[in-house]
Parts: C-alpha cells; structure tokens; sequence
C-alpha cells in the first residue's frame, strides 16, 4: 500500500512551492539505496504539503501595520512577557527575524490563531485519509514534521483523533497513524492546550486503542538551541515496552554542514535521519539493508564541503550560545537574538 507522507513545514515564510526542495532530496536519498531504489518511489510513498503560513503572513502584514490589530491573548501569559515580547517583535523590523519569531509568537500567544492553524492543517489531512478510507477502507499515512511544524502537527492530529470534521470523526483506535517523524521538535517548548506526552499522539501496538500512531521518531541536533529549552526527550514513553520494540526512537546528530543546522533539509542529509524515515516509508526495515545502512553512517562525513576550521568556528559560535534546560518558552526570543542576531 503507498503511504501518504504528510510534511509538515516550520517557521518562516512558506509559498504553494515550499515543499519542492523537499520532495527533491528526498527522491535524492531514495536514490541511493539499491535496494529501497529498486521500487518506484511512488509505489512506496507519495508527498502531500501541509501549509498554514498563509494564516500566519496574513496577520504579520496586519501587525506591521497596526500592531494593535491583534490584541485577543490566550490565558497563562503575564502581561509583562507579552509587552516584552511585543516590545520586541515590533522593533524587530522586516525580514527573516520577524517572518520567523512572529509565526512563533503568534502560534503560542493567540488561542484563537492557533485554532485556525490547528483545523486548516487537520482538515488537509483528513481529506486525504478520507479519501483513502472511502476508496478502500485502509489508509496508510504517516508526518514529518519540522521545527514549529512539530508543535503544529502535533496539535493537528490530538485534535484529529479527538474531533470531528465535516461530522465525521477518526479515532485513534481505529485510523493510527503509521508513523510521526519529528525533526527539531519543540513541541514541548511551545505546549498549550494538551500535554504532548499524554495526548493522543503517543507510539504503541495497534492494538491500543488511544495511541495515535504506531511508531514515532525525534531528531535533534545536538547544538540546535531552539529544542533545548522544555526539550523532548523522554526515556520511557510512554513505557518500557514500546522503547524495547523500537517504536519510540530518538535520534540525537551533531553534523555542521550548514550554518543554520536548524534547518530540516541539513536535518535529513544524515542518514541517521533519512534512514529511519525511509524504512518507515517502504514499511519494510529491509528496504535499506544493515550493510547499507552501515557504509551510508561510515561515508557520511560531518562537515561536508566546509572547511574545517570555518566549521570548528561556527560550532563554537553554537556552544556559546546554547540554552539553559528551562519551562520558559519565552527563551525562545534569546535564542533568536543570538542564532539569527551575529
């Protein structure tokens, strides 16, 4: 059975496009394994963008110019983290910074932004399902997720398996999830409304019938500074049994080919990302051999093309600047001061 991949982007500015470099490393790496490669890559998977950044650009633009256009706050949030986060979002001025800190601010703020994001992306996907389901009665599906995406798909589908769209609901016992693949995930720095350890978007047998999906993967860079703070990274989630049968995996990686290692294409150049990912694609571990998997780790080096001691500077550069481990979301306004500032 193909399996729908739905990707899920992060933060920043997000065309009907975006997902082309995506889709075009991905068919770049599924190139390389014989094995895997000797199947189409549309008889194993095929791609569908998840895009909410419209919902997002179309409310900075009105913040840029009137920053009192949006002014409805969710509960939990002091008034002074709010004037200073505002302070700083409206002296940030155009460009990168504020397309990036803005998607961010406004998705963790405003309850009511976040309800529009959460159900147009929930709806994207159910459509697809759907669709599947009443063509056949089977599914198979599974997200990649990246940076702020990993906060949004993971509300998307707690309130996919716990909602209903169009008057019709998927439940978690009946329609999971193949797997969930979560690349720099900060959804525990940006957590509202569910606990994203005790949601519906859990690992477990299919035979759980409030687990969402079957397997799911963290990836983060060990010097990426926006999933410290609040980091995912449980040990035994949600218990023994799963870690032991693989379906919970967490994938640490410390590669520099890239200065902004935050990003999700720098994230799935290493194979211990790519590989994981394309095993669950295929459905089918074999589909990328030990052997292969081994000389893929062994080949890959960490620097790429940089020089290594424009590399040896730019690492040191991320030592200095990493994070304390804290419940405050709003160091994610430090970090961005000194990831994007220098």
């Amino acid at each position: 059975m193909v399996t729908r991949l739905f990707v899920v982007h992060g933060m920043g500015v997000f065309d009907e496009t975006w997902v082309k470099p995506v889709e075009k490393q991905l068919a770049e790496i599924y190139g390389q394994y014989e094995t895997l490669s000797s199947v189409a890559l549309k008889s194993r998977f095929t791609i569908h963008p998840i895009r909410y950044d419209d919902i997002l650009s179309d409310l900075v633009e009105k913040w840029q110019a009137d920053a009192t256009a949006i002014s409805k706050l969710s509960a939990g949030l002091s008034a002074a983290k709010v004037e200073a986060l505002v302070g700083w979002l409206k002296t940030a001025g155009e460009g990168f910074q504020w397309t990036h800190a803005a998607d961010v601010l406004l998705y963790r703020c405003f309850s009511d932004v976040r309800e529009a994001v959460v159900v147009t992306v929930a709806n994207q996907m159910f459509k697809v399902i759907n669709a599947d389901l009443a063509k056949s009665q089977e599914a198979r599906w599974g997200v990649l997720a990246h940076s702020l995406g990993t906060a949004v798909a993971h509300d998307a589908l707690h309130a996919l398996w716990t909602t209903q769209f169009d008057g019709v609901g998927i439940s978690p016992a009946d329609v999971k999830a193949a797997f969930v693949m979560m690349v720099a995930n900060v959804s525990r720095v940006l957590e509202t409304d569910a606990d994203v350890l005790t949601s519906t978007v859990q690992p477990g047998k299919a035979s759980n019938p409030n687990r969402g999906c079957l397997n799911f993967v963290t990836a983060r860079h060990a010097l990426d500074p926006f999933t410290i703070p609040r980091m995912f990274d449980p040990e035994e989630w949600p218990d023994a049994e799963t870690v032991q049968q693989e379906r919970y995996r967490s994938i640490r990686v410390n590669h520099f080919r890239d200065r902004n290692i935050h990003g999700l294409n720098h994230y799935l150049s290493h194979p211990a990302v790519h590989i994981p990912l394309m095993r669950l694609l295929a459905d089918q571990k074999s589909a990328i051999s030990a052997s292969e998997e081994k000389r893929a780790l062994k080949e890959f080096t960490d620097f790429g093309a940089i020089p290594i001691e424009t590399a040896k500077k730019e690492l040191k550069r991320l030592e200095l600047m990493q994070p304390a481990r804290s419940d405050d979301w709003t160091k994610v306004r430090s970090i961005w001061d000194a990831f994007f500032g220098a």
